[in-house]
């Protein structure tokens, strides 16, 4: 079917489609969520299993190992991650990408059930969730100031902001970090209890007794109904002491005897500071499946009525919100696409020289993107870096349709056809390279689906959007173009000269007449290229071979690093260190930071400790109060004179400087990193599996010095750290069975005495809030470790049993957590890369652990981000391979014909060249991004081979010999050639410039693209017609006539 031909016969049925297609594109665009990514779906599943008490050996035996093994068993799985730690086990497993989680973590639930009789009774029953993205906080609040200690501070966080914020519609939850929680501490005296010949255990139960809810029911007196109350709970602290405790022989003891009650805050286990300043966190995090922009757009919009209630003083502060650099990006990423369609057109306008010709090759920009939008909208897809990305990338392509179908109307009315049979035919002439240049552009992503990893994730979206755009792009072309040039396209006038010609008139002139040179010079040295094959192709040849060893001298990285306005590092104190000491070392590294980079930062972040609450202590990075880390946010790179890369450099020595023995690790980036290096914690990941500790720390401390001495290999860190100092407590068990007492009750009784029990909750009656009433030795019978031995237990006959007569106590150490991967013990080797791209300093790793001898039953491997980067670039290249595959197939089907392809196909390992040479020059590393614009390449580079083999065979139809028809073609086809190729080049520029956040990210395809149109489009004006001559001629090939054709 002829499109133009029904296009014209339909022009109001064609405004109609325009006008229809823009309101549905604008409605879509207007509902089109906008995040970071596209919805990822992380195919881990965590199961977090906790058994107070337990340390990391009991636990791995107990707990973590079954699991692991029933986890195991379930289909998909790829590996299973393990950490076991005081108390809780931490059991990840890692499913193939693509596999259904939801049928996973049903298989998940029942493999845990049948495991879970195995279990010690004492364990909570294991929580199993996914990983979703939702989980990462989209802002971080501090409150701060005010003169409020850190408990008062936690108070009106957890009580007051806190459920303030998670009204906000799509909140999940604002997790509070740091601070002091208020607790109702009952201090009993260990020689008192002893003298009334009481036990702790006494003291819990009267706590208890005396505080509770208890429904007393209703009576029914007269014709009424009344409910019963009975006041069961204490409204005030202060009589908590008169609690009676024992009231043998009438001799009544009561908790005031026996102990202090008093109203403080429970052990601080993690801190924050914000600038310097004591401070508390809230970590916001939304629903799942909701846009990250909506959120905190909707929060910032409460912020004014939360600050209202705030005390004098207080501050909520905003430190890191995703949200920022998801607008940037976006702004950036519009603001390229902008530029690059101004630039485009700009080139129509010079080639063309006429602002009513430009302005129709111009629409199709918009109409194709907002066409874009509405395949968008209804495929569930949102506006995010990789959807914009695709448009920004396609944003030249767009015209280039239209640019081809264009010229080649203007030169059939140029030649004296009519309006309307200028647009039939001119259209009709090119309308099968068009469509065949279109397809082979949408057809290299088809590949895309067999990638594996997260690369198929982000890439899927941009391959769809740049379809949909050239898709929409191509019927703009075939039938709003033909309609548009019938009624305003007048070459016939607008090429005379008028008698008093203007300066602009002048300037047409002048770019006609350089035009018209440039197609006599390229006439002349196609002329010269076909009179001299061989040399056409030998010096091509030798352009190839030359350019083939700058490869070697081309980085390779995963990903491109990512300026994120943000930094951390991790600091490691001796293990042990109490908290207050580390909050000492902190505040002053936290003044280096300032000073160093105080122009450049925004906010200071410090964390050490790990949080309170079982569940968010085993998600908690820190292993101990000895560890934490220090974030800084910084201002925009377009504000400060540093890369967050050159900050940490700076950093770096004076902070060992600063602090000999202390383990300071950088880590560059924010969520866009973390996301990126799904799975794996730093670039650069040695894994030593084996199942003895010592062997395995004495290994990697060998191999962690190996790293250290490759150059650009930073921040080198073994994960299993010392271990951690301990008592150990040895019970005779036939002692103790002897004397009347279980493990259990000893256990009991000493977790008691040094941590407290948990007897009740007191309810304030001014606020609501319940508090934790806790029963614990006062601070001097817990002061020193010869406190341990005067604990005492009860026994059936009422006789109070010191500790160390059922037991031995004894000084020792043990992990402070233990990994677990394919079912083994491991320990990690990482480190980050900096000043030398990744693949170089993972090849010399590799190649000294190769030279290295392993203990038996130990195997170390290189992993991390390098396994992640091998696997995707081999996944990539086969899509590329096949991508060049089936961009011969449809040309094939469209030439019928298998050797016009396979001419056409010498325009790929062209653009190879020019790829080489663009990320050699513009020193980009070769990377998953600038992977995929070489199969993005491959399928543009060969439009211009299309354009002239196409051309050619037409003319060699009407009957023209072989040597003219090429010449012919060349120079008629020279002009849409450099056009399509200059408005995508050009439309590309400000995204491989990359300026602002975010840029890093599509910054390597742009310039892979650009770098291979380049030299390609040169050398495929030269090349393809030679190419096309010597397989013609020995390959000779009857053409029919076309019917009614002119010679």
């Amino acid at each position: 079917m002829n499109l133009a031909r029904t296009a014209l016969q339909n022009p109001i049925t064609v405004l109609m489609a325009v006008l229809g297609s823009i309101i549905l594109g604008i409605i879509s665009f207007s509902k089109l969520p906008v995040d970071m990514f596209p919805d990822i779906t992380f195919p881990s599943i965590t199961v977090a299993t906790f058994y107070t008490g337990a340390n990391p050996q009991d636990i791995e035996r107990t707990i973590t190992y079954p699991i692991e093994k029933a986890v195991s068993t379930v289909n998909g799985i790829k590996y299973v991650n393990s950490i076991s730690r005081q108390g809780a086990s931490l059991v990840t497993a890692y499913f193939n990408w693509g596999t259904n989680l939801d049928t996973a973590q049903s298989d998940v639930v029942q493999a845990i059930n049948l495991i879970r009789g195995s279990l010690p009774k004492e364990t909570q029953y294991p929580i199993i969730r996914k990983f979703d993205v939702s989980q990462i906080s989209v802002i971080f609040l501090a409150l701060a100031g005010g003169g409020l200690n850190e408990g008062q501070l936690y108070d009106l966080a957890y009580n007051t902001i806190g459920p303030e914020i998670e009204r906000v519609p799509n909140v999940a939850s604002a997790r509070v970090t740091g601070g002091k929680a208020r607790e109702i501490q009952v201090l009993f005296d260990r020689e008192r209890l002893q003298a009334f010949n009481l036990s702790p255990e006494s003291v819990i139960q009267a706590v208890q007794q005396a505080n509770l809810i208890l429904p007393s029911g209703n009576i029914k007196a007269g014709p009424l109904d009344y409910r019963l109350f009975t006041e069961t709970q204490f409204s005030l602290v202060r009589p908590i002491e008169d609690i009676l405790v024992s009231n043998l022989n009438r001799r009544p003891v009561y908790i005031r005897d026996v102990a202090r009650v008093r109203d403080d805050f429970r052990d601080q286990t993690d801190l924050i500071r914000v600038n310097g300043r004591p401070a508390v966190g809230m970590a916001v995090q939304k629903t799942a499946g909701t846009n990250t922009l909506q959120v905190v757009d909707d929060l910032r919009k409460e912020l004014p009525r939360i600050r209202k209630i705030l005390p004098p003083g207080v501050e909520l502060l905003e430190l890191f919100d995703q949200s920022t650099y998801i607008r940037n990006s976006i702004k950036n990423l519009q603001r390229e696409a902008l530029i690059g369609a101004g630039l485009a057109t700009l080139v129509v306008l010079v080639f063309l020289r006429n602002v009513r010709s430009t302005l129709i090759v111009f629409l199709a920009i918009p109409i194709s993107v907002v066409c874009a939008f509405i395949l968008l909208y209804f495929n569930n897809l949102t506006l995010n870096i990789f959807t914009l990305g695709g448009l920004a990338l396609g944003v030249g392509r767009l015209v280039d349709d239209a640019i081809v179908v264009m010229e080649s109307i203007y030169r059939h009315r140029a030649g004296g056809e009519s309006p309307d049979e200028a647009s039939i035919q001119g259209a009709r002439e090119v309308g099968l390279a068009v469509l065949a240049s279109t397809i082979t552009t949408i057809i290299v992503f088809l590949p895309v689906a067999f990638i594996t990893g997260i690369a198929r994730l982000f890439f899927t979206p941009l391959a769809l959007t740049v379809a949909f755009s050239l898709i929409a792009s191509y019927l703009v072309s075939m039938t709003v173009i033909p309609v548009l040039t019938r009624k305003y396209l007048h070459p016939e006038v607008e090429d005379l000269l008028p008698p008093n010609p203007s300066r602009l008139d002048l300037l047409k002139a002048r770019l006609k007449d350089w035009f018209d040179r440039i197609d006599l010079g390229y006439q002349k040295a196609l002329a010269w290229a076909l009179s001299h094959r061989k040399t056409v192709v030998l010096l091509v040849v030798a352009v190839a071979v030359g350019s083939t060893p700058l490869y070697f001298f081309i980085g390779s990285e995963f990903f491109p690093a990512i300026d994120e306005s943000e930094f951390r590092f991790t600091v490691r104190l001796p293990v042990g260190t109490r908290l207050e000491e580390s909050a000492r070392i902190a505040a002053h590294m936290e003044e280096i930071v300032r000073e160093v980079a105080d122009a450049e930062t925004r906010v200071t972040q410090v964390n050490f400790g790990i949080p309170s609450g079982t569940v968010a202590a085993i998600w908690s990075r820190n292993t101990g109060p000895h560890m934490g880390f220090i974030r800084a946010r910084l201002v925009p790179p377009e504000q400060r004179k540093y890369s967050s890369e050159e900050l940490m450099e700076k950093l770096r020595p004076r902070l060992r400087q600063e602090f000999p023995g202390v383990k300071i690790f950088f880590s560059s980036g924010g969520l866009v990193s973390r996301l990126v290096s799904f799975g794996f914690d730093e670039p650069i990941d040695i894994e030593i599996l084996g199942y003895d500790l010592r062997t395995s720390e004495r290994l990697a401390a060998e191999i962690a010095a190996m790293v250290q001495s490759i150059t650009g290999a930073k921040d080198v860190q073994i994960s299993r750290e010392p271990d951690y100092p301990q008592q150990t407590i040895t019970i005779d068990r036939e002692r103790a069975a002897f004397l009347g007492l279980s493990t259990a009750q000893i256990a009991r009784a000493v977790q008691t005495f040094i941590n407290g029990y948990e007897a009740s909750i007191f309810s304030d009656p001014q606020t609501g809030n319940q508090y934790d009433i806790t029963v614990r030795a006062q601070e001097k019978d817990r002061a020193s470790i010869t406190d341990l031995s005067q604990v005492f237990i009860f026994n059936p006959q009422g006789k109070p049993i010191p500790l160390d007569n059922v037991a031995s106590i004894a000084r020792g150490s043990g992990p402070i957590q233990i990994e677990r991967k394919y079912q083994q013990r491991i320990i990690h080797v990482t480190a980050t890369t900096f000043g030398r791209d990744m693949g170089s300093v993972a090849r010399d790793i590799q190649e000294r652990l190769d030279q290295m001898t392993f203990p038996p039953n130990f195997r170390v491997s290189l992993s991390g981000a390098v396994e992640s980067q091998q696997e995707s670039f081999q996944s990539l290249l086969f899509a590329l391979v096949l991508a060049v595959v089936l961009v011969y197939m449809v040309l094939a089907s469209q030439f019928k014909s298998l050797l016009d392809p396979f001419i056409i196909m010498f325009s790929v390992p062209l653009g190879g060249i020019g790829v080489i040479w663009a990320l050699f020059l513009s020193e980009t590393n070769l990377s998953v991004i600038s992977f995929m614009g070489i199969i993005m390449m491959a399928g543009i580079v060969v439009s211009n081979g299309i354009l002239l083999v196409d051309y050619a065979n037409q003319l060699r139809q009407r009957g023209l010999p072989l040597q003219e028809a090429v010449v012919t073609a060349g120079r008629t086809r020279l002009r849409p050639i450099l056009m399509t190729t200059l408005t995508t080049i050009l439309a590309l520029t400000p995204m491989a410039v990359g300026v602002g956040e975010g840029s890093e990210s599509n910054s390597p395809m742009a310039i892979a693209v650009i770098g291979g149109l380049t030299v390609s489009t040169v050398l495929t004006l030269v090349l393809i017609p030679t190419l096309y001559t010597v397989f013609r001629e020995r390959f000779k090939k009857t053409l029919v006539p076309e019917e009614g054709s002119k010679p």
